[in-house]
């Protein structure tokens, strides 16, 4: 078996353990799920892949958009599961990469009145990651988007319920370690390049009478920071799930950032939160899943392009 044989193999076996758990999950929440474009897919499906994260929520008969991955594939994927942009009324962005704000400008011309909210940082801070020893590859989202549409955009620097039960939280307490693939990611300033501190990036909370769910697009503040700033938050509301990546994969390499004990040792971490089920997968990459998943086993899912699950 070659190696691409392998990593296909292990992409399917990844995607039908994500099913096993849905179906041994109660389906009955408000609020239904489905990721429009993702780093991996199906063998079978017609839908497409790309690096990057977007997905669709439905709740209280509103749409909205989490992310919008890095361009205009997120949207011919959202054509064919049936998913119409012109309803979405708010969009979300995590934090200012292109990979999880890029499709903002094809959004931005299929949608003429749905309300982007962001960091002001997220769009108007210039990011760099560092390729070979360059720090040369703009990952930033354009900002001649926000100089054409300033209407469309509403930046978020406090804590802010921006629709019914949709809260942002913008600043993510950095109490624990930050996650190792940070170290080659910078922002730009009148100085020159430093390193990101990452304070571009939000949480979104959904919150629903049985419980919150918690969405970080790619966690470079770290999954512990994410969890203990909610929890700061909603200290006794329980947390259904958690989705978004884990940010321990290098995009170039494919290899893991950490440790395969650092990872472990997350897991471990992770699995001593009350928490109902962990969707991850874009940055987490599949090692890291693999690895993880000896210590979540039944309570973490991998995300993949047009799953679809209700919370």
């Amino acid at each position: 078996m070659t190696h691409n044989q392998a990593a296909e193999r292990l992409k399917e076996e990844i995607i039908a353990d994500t099913g096993r758990i849905l179906q041994e999950f109660p389906q009955g929440g408000a609020s239904r799920f489905t990721v429009l474009i993702e780093n991996i897919k199906p063998a079978s499906s017609e839908l497409k892949t790309a690096h990057g994260l977007s997905i669709h929520l439905e709740r209280a008969g509103k749409n909205y958009l989490l992310d919008t991955g890095s361009g205009a594939t997120t949207f011919e994927n959202a054509a064919l599961l049936g998913k119409d942009m012109a309803a979405v009324e708010a969009v979300f962005i995590s934090h200012g990469h292109y990979d999880h704000g890029g499709g903002l400008a094809r959004f931005l011309k299929l949608n003429r009145r749905a309300k982007i909210y962001l960091s002001e940082a997220a769009i108007r801070e210039r990011h760099f990651a560092e390729r070979k020893g360059a720090i040369d590859k703009n990952i930033s989202i354009d900002v001649s988007l926000y100089e054409r549409y300033p209407a469309r955009f509403h930046f978020v620097d406090r804590v802010a319920e921006i629709a019914e039960g949709l809260i942002v939280i913008p600043a993510i307490e950095q109490l624990f370690t930050l996650p190792g693939g940070n170290a080659n990611l910078y922002r730009e300033t009148a100085s020159g390049m430093v390193r990101d501190n990452f304070q571009h990036e939000q949480i979104l909370v959904i919150k629903d009478q049985d419980g919150i769910i918690v969405f970080s697009g790619c966690c470079h503040n770290g999954i512990l920071n994410v969890i203990h700033t909610v929890r700061k938050h909603f200290p006794e509301t329980p947390v259904k799930a958690v989705l978004g990546g884990f940010h321990l994969l290098n995009p170039d390499t494919q290899q893991l950032c950490e440790t395969e004990q650092a990872v472990a040792a997350l897991g471990q971490k992770l699995r001593a939160h009350a928490i109902g089920l962990y969707f991850t997968g874009h940055c987490t990459g599949l090692e890291a899943y693999a690895i993880l998943k000896k210590e979540l086993a039944g309570r973490l899912l991998y995300f993949h392009t047009g799953l679809e699950f209700t919370l």
